[in-house]
Protein backbone atom coordinates (compact mmCIF):
# COMPACT_ATOMS: atom_id res chain seq x y z
CA UNK A 1 0.00 0.00 0.00
CA UNK A 2 2.89 2.37 0.80
CA UNK A 3 4.10 2.16 -2.70
CA UNK A 4 1.10 2.67 -4.92
CA UNK A 5 0.90 5.95 -2.16
CA UNK A 6 3.98 6.43 -3.06
CA UNK A 7 3.66 6.23 -6.81
CA UNK A 8 0.29 8.21 -6.82
CA UNK A 9 1.73 11.17 -4.70
CA UNK A 10 4.85 11.35 -7.04
CA UNK A 11 2.45 10.65 -10.15
CA UNK A 12 0.45 13.60 -8.59
CA UNK A 13 3.03 16.31 -7.88
CA UNK A 14 5.09 15.66 -11.54
CA UNK A 15 1.18 16.51 -12.97
CA UNK A 16 1.68 19.93 -11.91
CA UNK A 17 -0.53 19.68 -8.72
CA UNK A 18 1.37 19.05 -5.12
CA UNK A 19 -1.52 20.43 -3.47
CA UNK A 20 -3.35 17.47 -4.57
CA UNK A 21 -0.83 14.88 -3.16
CA UNK A 22 -2.62 14.82 0.22
CA UNK A 23 -5.97 13.87 -1.30
CA UNK A 24 -4.31 10.99 -3.35
CA UNK A 25 -3.02 9.58 -0.54
CA UNK A 26 -5.98 9.48 1.56
CA UNK A 27 -8.04 8.62 -1.12
CA UNK A 28 -5.62 5.95 -2.22
CA UNK A 29 -5.71 4.44 1.60
CA UNK A 30 -9.68 4.74 1.37
CA UNK A 31 -10.33 2.52 -1.46
CA UNK A 32 -7.20 -0.27 -0.81
CA UNK A 33 -8.51 -0.64 3.00
CA UNK A 34 -12.80 -0.95 2.00
CA UNK A 35 -11.16 -3.12 -1.15
CA UNK A 36 -9.23 -5.26 1.89
CA UNK A 37 -12.58 -5.37 4.34
CA UNK A 38 -14.86 -6.49 1.12
CA UNK A 39 -12.70 -8.21 -1.24
CA UNK A 40 -16.30 -9.40 -2.98
CA UNK A 41 -16.66 -7.41 -6.59
CA UNK A 42 -13.78 -4.99 -5.09
CA UNK A 43 -13.77 -3.19 -8.97
CA UNK A 44 -17.03 -1.48 -7.65
CA UNK A 45 -14.91 0.35 -5.20
CA UNK A 46 -13.50 2.87 -7.16
CA UNK A 47 -16.61 3.49 -9.18
CA UNK A 48 -18.61 4.28 -5.78
CA UNK A 49 -15.79 6.37 -5.10
CA UNK A 50 -15.88 8.58 -7.68
CA UNK A 51 -20.12 8.94 -7.82
CA UNK A 52 -19.42 9.82 -4.55
CA UNK A 53 -17.23 12.93 -5.71
CA UNK A 54 -19.56 13.82 -8.45
CA UNK A 55 -22.23 14.06 -6.39
CA UNK A 56 -20.20 15.96 -3.95
CA UNK A 57 -19.28 18.01 -6.66
CA UNK A 58 -22.65 18.85 -8.30
CA UNK A 59 -24.07 19.54 -4.39
CA UNK A 60 -21.04 22.21 -4.37
CA UNK A 61 -22.05 23.84 -7.66
CA UNK A 62 -26.02 23.85 -6.63
CA UNK A 63 -24.99 25.57 -3.32
CA UNK A 64 -22.83 28.46 -4.88
CA UNK A 65 -25.16 28.88 -7.66
CA UNK A 66 -28.13 29.48 -5.22
CA UNK A 67 -26.12 31.62 -2.85
CA UNK A 68 -24.93 33.68 -5.98
CA UNK A 69 -28.81 34.16 -6.80
CA UNK A 70 -29.91 34.83 -3.14
CA UNK A 71 -26.88 37.78 -2.61
CA UNK A 72 -27.51 39.01 -6.07
CA UNK A 73 -31.32 39.71 -5.43
CA UNK A 74 -30.56 41.02 -1.85
CA UNK A 75 -28.17 43.32 -3.11
CA UNK A 76 -29.86 47.09 -3.78
CA UNK A 77 -29.27 47.89 -7.63
CA UNK A 78 -27.71 51.13 -6.04
CA UNK A 79 -24.66 49.22 -4.58
CA UNK A 80 -24.20 47.25 -7.75
CA UNK A 81 -23.97 50.60 -9.96
CA UNK A 82 -21.33 52.45 -7.76
CA UNK A 83 -19.08 49.46 -7.96
CA UNK A 84 -17.70 49.91 -11.32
Amino acid sequence: MAILIGTGAVAVTLMGRPDDTITTGITTAVIMVVTAISSHDAWRQPILRLVDTVVGVAVGVAASWIRLRVTWRATPLDAIWSRG
